[in-house]
C-alpha cells in the first residue's frame, strides 16, 4: 500500500486532533545563527635579516595571536579565519569580503569579524558583539557593533565616532571621537571598567575595523568597493581624508540609514609592536 505524506505544520494540533491533549508549543527566539567569518589584514612587521638590512613581512605579533587563540566562540556555532596578506588595508577588506559573498558557505553566514592584526581582545570579546548587534534593550538591532579601543601614543582617543545625538541637533554628520565622560555623566554609559551597570552600548556614526562585528547583509546592500582609504584635493572642495573604515560607514549611513555601535565591555588593547606598549 503506498504511503501517504503526512503534513505536519504545527505539529501540536497534528497531535491534539489526533488524541493528545496535554501538547503546547512555545515559540522562542532566543536560538539563531551566530556563525562568523573572521576577517584579517595582515600588514606586516618589520624584521631584521641576517645581513642586517630591515624586511616587511605578514606576520601577526605572537601576543596578538594568543589574544585570538583566547577569544571565546559561541557554543555549537561556525567560525573560521579569512586572511589578506600584501595589499593595503581598504584594498585587502574589499578581497577580503568579496570573497566571503562569492562563496556559497560563506555567503550565508551572518556575520563578518573584522580584526587588525594589531589588536588585542578580551576574550569574552566576540560574544559580547553577538550579543550587543541584536540588543533591542538598548537601541538596537545595529548593523555593526565594535569593541572599544584607543588611539596609540601619549593622546589616546577612543575608537568610536560621531555622536547621533548631537548629529541631530546640528543636522550634520560628523566622525568626532566621542567623549565617553559625557557618555558617563549624562547617564547613557553605566559600563565601568569593563563591569556592566546596566548601560554598555553607545550608539556612534562610525565604528573602526579593529574588532567589529559586521552583518554579512550589509555588504550586499551597497556596491563594492566598500572601503577606500581617501586622500584627495579638488579645488573647489578642498582636501578631503577618510579612513578606510569612516568611509564605509559614512556611505552606509547616507545611503542605507546604518546605525553603529560600540560595547564598552569588549574592551581591545592596542598594541604597538616597536616599543611593545598596550594601549
Amino acid at each position: 500500500m503506498a504511503g501517504r505524506v503526512m503534513d505536519f505544520g504545527n505539529i501540536a494540533e497534528v497531535l491534539r486532533a489526533r488524541g493528545f491533549r496535554d501538547v503546547e508549543n512555545l515559540p522562542g527566539s532566543t536560538y539563531r545563527d551566530n556563525s562568523t567569518v573572521m576577517v584579517t589584514i595582515t600588514r606586516g612587521q618589520f624584521s631584521v635579516l641576517p645581513d642586517g638590512r630591515r624586511e616587511r613581512r605578514p606576520v601577526i605579533p605572537d601576543k596578538v595571536v594568543a589574544s585570538w587563540m583566547a577569544l571565546q566562540a559561541p557554543m555549537n556555532q561556525k567560525r573560521t579565519f579569512k586572511f589578506v596578506s600584501g595589499d593595503e588595508v581598504a584594498i585587502g577588506l574589499n578581497r577580503a569580503i568579496q570573497s566571503v559573498l562569492a562563496d556559497p558557505e560563506l555567503s550565508r553566514w551572518p556575520y563578518i569579524l573584522t580584526l587588525e592584526d594589531d589588536n588585542l581582545p578580551i576574550p569574552p570579546a566576540h560574544i559580547y558583539l553577538l550579543e550587543s548587534i541584536e540588543n533591542a534593550e538598548q537601541g538596537g538591532p545595529f548593523d555593526a557593533v565594535s569593541g572599544i579601543y584607543f588611539t596609540k601614543g601619549e593622546y589616546q582617543m577612543p575608537m568610536a565616532f560621531g555622536d547621533p545625538e548631537r548629529s541631530k541637533v546640528t543636522r550634520t554628520l560628523d566622525f568626532i571621537p566621542i567623549d565617553t565622560r559625557e557618555l558617563v555623566r549624562s547617564g547613557r554609559l553605566t559600563v565601568i571598567d569593563g563591569e556592566d551597570h546596566g548601560r554598555y552600548l553607545a550608539e556612534v556614526n562610525g565604528v573602526a575595523c579593529g574588532c567589529t562585528l559586521w552583518r554579512t547583509e550589509l555588504f550586499r546592500k551597497l556596491e563594492p568597493p566598500w572601503f577606500l582609504t581617501l586622500q584627495e584635493f579638488s579645488v573647489w572642495k578642498g582636501t578631503s581624508c577618510s579612513t578606510q573604515d569612516l568611509y564605509f560607514c559614512k556611505r552606509a549611513k547616507l545611503e542605507l540609514g546604518a546605525r553603529f555601535a560600540v560595547d564598552f565591555r569588549a574592551q581591545v588593547g592596542h598594541y604597538n609592536v616597536e616599543d611593545e606598549e598596550v594601549y
